[in-house]
């Protein structure tokens, strides 16, 4: 029984929902050993042509450049 809706057939933006996806499945990562927080990962072309883009990303990475799992 439906009590309330809202544009309930209107097409959204995920926002956020990705990060919290890969905000899980980089805990579940670190949890079996598999990355380290201090661990340093390579930024690809591919990821930094992404965090280009202001509708996908509002955090610029550098391309090349190297972030821990932390950051």
């Amino acid at each position: 029984k439906i009590l309330y809706e809202k544009n309930a057939d209107e097409s959204l933006a995920i926002a956020s929902m990705t990060k919290m996806m890969s905000e899980y499945l980089v805990h579940e990562a670190v949890d079996k050993g598999k990355l380290k927080w201090d661990q340093k990962v390579k930024i690809s072309e591919y990821a930094h042509k992404i965090s280009q883009d202001r509708s996908l990303s509002n955090v610029p990475l550098e391309n090349g450049g190297s972030y821990t799992v932390k950051e």
